[in-house]
């Protein structure tokens, strides 16, 4: 198990302003693999505050673009070095599979980068989107909001229904287990189509290898909480509530015992007033 006791505020590891502590558990064995720092609002005032300083006189905004590449390629270097512990740590805390963690110390002026961790930030969603707007609008500041919906994939007459399941498939799910904002979940075929291709993505979709993350052979681990594994099935009984067909998958895997695993999800019969097409289902921490 690995444990920090720091925050990295201001170009430097800093003790932080609370004891308080974050257990970080594993996805994939429910086990405590680490302690970090909660963090305190005055943690965060203080690394707001590195930052502005960082951003008014500090040296990074001035810097020409052949110095910006220069410490980038440093840091390149740097993750270089610290490949395998990288990896070891994203698998077993957030539980992505280990052959996408593949391959921070980081050579940039105090106050560009600064790692807190805290238990109430800003969560995703419509809600979150109006409470920034309606904030920058107190001092007349601009803000440019990302509030879109499920990712949507339109499949044309003349595509492969293979080559097409076995696309999407994988930028559905094979990054992050699913779990991204990116992820093309909503597909609109043709009509005339329909049936053959459903059965190209559910089948492509079953042979996808869920389990250990750390397993080369994995392509879908653990969700990143149990909170969000749960929220998945929800959804999943919402969506055969509302009159979709589930065709595979929203269980959890036969061969798993622990984990907050759950198998990944074919629907058909989606309308578009149906909230598991209008929802997107990203990863919530």
């Amino acid at each position: 198990m690995w444990t920090r006791d720091r925050l990295f505020v201001g170009g430097k590891w800093v003790t932080p302003t609370t004891a308080e502590t974050l257990e970080v558990i594993s996805p994939s064995t429910e086990h405590i693999v680490g302690r970090v720092p909660a963090g305190s609002p005055a943690d965060v005032d203080r690394a707001v505050e590195a930052a502005r300083a960082a951003f008014d006189t500090g040296p990074w905004p001035r810097c020409s673009p052949d110095e910006r590449a220069g410490a980038l390629e440093r840091i390149a270097d740097l993750l270089a070095q610290r490949a395998a512990e990288i990896t070891e740590v994203i698998t077993s805390s957030a539980g992505f599979p280990i052959t996408q963690t593949r391959l921070a110390q980081i050579a940039l002026p105090p106050g560009v980068p600064a790692l807190l961790r805290r238990t109430d930030s800003l969560r995703p969603g419509t809600e979150t989107g109006k409470r920034i707007a309606a904030s920058c609008a107190q001092s007349v500041k601009s803000c440019v909001l990302e509030l879109g919906g499920n990712a949507a994939s339109v499949v044309l007459d003349d595509a492969p229904a293979e080559l097409v399941a076995t696309g999407l498939v994988r930028s559905a799910l094979a990054v992050n287990s699913g779990q991204a904002c990116i992820a093309q979940t909503r597909v609109v075929v043709p009509h005339a189509r329909a049936g053959e291709i459903t059965d190209a993505l559910v089948a492509a979709t079953r042979a996808i290898p869920v389990g250990d993350p750390f397993d080369e052979a994995t392509l879908i681990g653990p969700m990143i909480s149990s909170a969000h594994r749960d929220r998945i099935r929800e959804l999943v009984e919402i969506g055969r509530a509302e009159g979709a067909t589930l065709l595979t998958g929203g269980t959890t895997p036969a061969h798993l015992d622990h984990g907050w695993y759950i198998t990944p999800a074919v629907f058909a019969g989606v309308h578009n007033d149906m909230r598991i097409a209008r929802r997107e289902i990203s990863a919530r921490w």
